[in-house]
């Protein structure tokens, strides 16, 4: 993950508050096949996870603490083993962290503006077992499986649930009663990701230029 803020875009000039945007893409040699690029303008699959890394990061974004400026996150896939839009939302979160650290140090930006940690991760069904962070096996199996994208304090970001059996099956699963334990669990597993950045990820890093 890598993330660079920019001055002004032209849609923000005449406005005093920010914005976060994000780039997904599955390298070349990320899967056991090679991925053919996508160039500039993807489509289908690739745009709708740049929607939802998007979507993630303003949830918990403060744009008048950040200013006029656009952040870009770049989300890039080395290895591809299932769940790579949550991953990609988690690492998102890390990045734009550094990126923030970088602005305030600098005393870009008056204040911290990240209201709260953000973070995804996988959940499923799998010979009817819940499962958490689903490698690609277990999620080529699954009966369904889910995207939850939470915040630290437990508030719902975003869920995506595609069925991958029959409608039965899918009420049955999202009615179980370990769906709590699910959804509670998503968390847990994600919040592992963020210990110790309360500090600089990097202090030699030297990411985009200050405006």
């Amino acid at each position: 993950m890598y993330s660079q803020f920019s001055g002004l875009s032209a849609e923000l000039e005449t406005d005093d508050t920010g914005w976060v945007t994000a780039e997904y893409a599955m390298l070349p040699k990320s899967s056991k096949t090679r991925i053919t690029r996508e160039g500039a303008r993807p489509k289908g699959r690739t745009a709708e996870i740049q929607r939802l890394i998007g979507r993630s990061i303003r949830a918990i974004t403060d744009f008048e603490a950040l200013g006029s400026r656009v952040v870009n996150i770049d989300c890039d896939v080395i290895q591809a083993d299932g769940g790579t839009r949550t991953a990609a939302v988690t690492g998102a979160m890390v990045a734009f962290w550094e990126a923030c650290y970088l602005m305030r140090s600098a005393g870009v930006v008056n204040r911290w503006p990240i209201r709260e940690k953000v973070a995804g991760v996988s959940v499923g069904r799998v010979a009817g077992t819940g499962l958490l962070d689903l490698c690609y096996a277990e999620d080529s199996m699954a009966e369904v499986d889910m995207n939850v994208v939470m915040t630290e304090t437990g508030k719902l970001v975003e869920v995506q649930g595609p069925l991958k059996a029959n409608p039965s099956a899918a009420v049955s699963s999202t009615r179980c009663s370990a769906w709590p334990k699910l959804v509670s669990g998503a968390w847990s597993s994600s919040r592992r990701s963020f210990e110790g950045i309360s500090r600089p990820l990097n202090p030699l890093h030297r990411g985009g230029q200050v405006l």
